[in-house]
Order: structure tokens, then C-alpha cells, then sequence
């Protein structure tokens, strides 16, 4: 889903060329500055004892907004750095189009400008103090001019609350069941899910953006797909009504088995 204006982008002459490689490597530089923190917070104690810390959820927040940047963006010029040149100059229809993609590019930059000013400040020393709340309304702002968030309500926000209410229903079916997953770490047991395509999942990154009033009663504070020494293998991790589900792709479902605890009257059947 394209967030900003669509327009031709194989449609590239010298000048539309220099914006791509600024973007793109604006996005290389904000992705290593991101990765690089959230590394920090994730294998630091921080994140277990303040996951929903208001200035730390504001960075994850602006995180998922630019990984969503990224998945369009984050190759914009290596693509078309190649590609034959368009004749803008022929016409006056032409020229216009070269100053359309021109505004809709630089948007993108400026937006992206402003997260890495931000990015550039986070303090690895002192976490308390990193706060993206007002890069948020900054982005929220450009959102609204853009009409980004009735894109999003428009056209995914069904398949969010679809994609949520199949993750409940199976994850209250494997507890009544009695199967779960064996924490690595300390062997509790973890509620999971595990029945969705990874495509379906990957809708998650939406929620974080949609703070709709449906959403209130669930946790919109959602990791991005990773494996960790709980579950070492690729899941999400979705917190609804105070439960943290381990959401697992269902390719991933040869894997999990070996971290399964199934009620024995089940186990023939599993």
C-alpha cells in the first residue's frame, strides 16, 4: 500500500535520481541508528520492566511507522539508478508530472529528515530521557495532510480486527485444550497462536498507527517478528487483555514442536 500520492516511478531523470539516493540513504542511516538502540533495550532489562513506558512506546511507534517507509522506500534508487532516462522536457504535460513526482518526493525526505534528527539524539546511556512524543505529532500532522490514516481505516483496518479476533479465538482454543508452548527461558507455559500465513500477520505493523477506540482494551505495544531465548523460534509477540501471545506463522509449525506441552487426552491428535 502506497501511503503518499502515487505516482510513475520508473519515470527518473538526474534530479529525480539525486532525491531516491537521499531517501535511501536516509533510510539506511535511520535503520542502523534504530536496529542499533532496540537492540540495546531489547537485550537490557529495560524493556521487560517498562514495556509500556510512554517515551519508549513513542519510539517504538515511529519505528513501525518507518519500517513501513522502509518496505517502499528503502531501495527507491538502487532500483532505478540503471534505468533509461524519462524526456520530461518534450511537453508541458511532461514538465508537470517531473514537478509532481519532484513535491511528493521531497515530502518523503522531509519526513524522513525529521525522524533521523530525532534518531540522531537517542541518548544509549541515558534511556529514560529518549522521548519521540513530539516527533509523533509531527508525523500524526503529515499523516492528516496526507490522508494516510483513512487510507489505512479504509482499506486494512477489517483485516487488522479480523487478523486479531482469529489469534484470540485459536489462542482460547489451545488454552481449553490445554497445549502450549515451554518457555526456554524458565519453562512456564506461553499462549500462542499459530494458524496464520506470515502475509496475514505482517498486517500486525498497522497497529500501532490505527489507536482506534476498539483498541484501547488491547496493547498496541507489538514487537516486530524476532526469536528470542523464550521461544528461539520467529514469532510475534501480541499482548490482548493482559495475555502475551506468541503469535507463530504457520510454516514455522514443524519448528514449535519441540517447545509443545499438549494435554495427554489431545496429544493423538495434534
Amino acid at each position: 500500500m502506497s501511503w503518499f500520492k502515487v505516482f510513475s516511478k520508473n519515470r527518473i531523470d538526474e534530479e529525480i535520481l539525486d532525491l531516491y539516493l537521499e531517501i535511501e540513504l536516509l533510510i539506511i542511516e535511520i535503520d542502523n541508528i534504530l536496529n542499533g538502540y532496540l537492540k540495546i533495550i531489547f537485550n537490557s532489562n529495560y524493556y521487560k520492566s517498562n514495556n509500556k513506558n510512554k517515551s519508549f512506546y513513542s519510539i517504538q511507534k515511529i519505528n513501525y511507522f518507518f519500517k513501513k517507509l522502509k518496505e517502499e522506500y528503502g531501495y527507491c534508487y538502487t532500483l532505478r539508478k540503471n534505468k533509461n532516462h524519462y524526456q520530461f522536457h518534450k511537453n508541458a504535460k511532461s514538465r508537470a508530472e517531473k514537478i509532481e513526482i519532484e513535491v511528493e518526493l521531497k515530502k518523503i525526505l522531509k519526513l524522513l529528515t525529521e525522524i533521523h534528527s530525532y534518531c540522531e539524539k537517542l541518548d544509549k546511556t541515558r534511556i529514560k530521557e529518549n522521548d519521540f512524543s513530539v516527533l509523533i505529532k509531527y508525523v500524526e500532522k503529515t499523516m492528516k495532510t496526507e490522508k494516510i490514516l483513512e487510507k489505512i481505516k479504509t482499506e486494512d483496518e477489517n483485516k487488522v480486527f479480523h487478523i486479531i479476533s482469529k489469534i484470540e479465538e485459536e489462542t482460547k482454543n489451545n488454552i481449553r485444550k490445554g497445549i502450549y508452548l515451554i518457555s526456554q527461558l524458565d519453562g512456564k507455559e506461553l499462549d500462542f497462536s499459530q494458524e496464520l500465513s506470515i502475509n496475514d500477520i505482517k498486517y500486525l505493523d498497522l497497529v500501532p498507527l490505527l489507536e482506534l477506540k476498539e483498541l484501547k482494551k488491547r496493547s498496541l505495544f507489538i514487537n516486530e517478528l524476532h526469536k528470542d531465548a523464550t521461544l528461539p523460534v520467529y514469532h510475534y509477540n501480541l499482548e490482548i487483555n493482559g495475555r502475551n501471545i506468541h503469535v507463530i506463522p504457520r510454516n514455522y509449525k514443524e519448528r514449535i514442536k519441540p517447545f509443545l506441552k499438549v494435554a495427554w487426552f489431545f496429544r493423538s491428535n495434534y
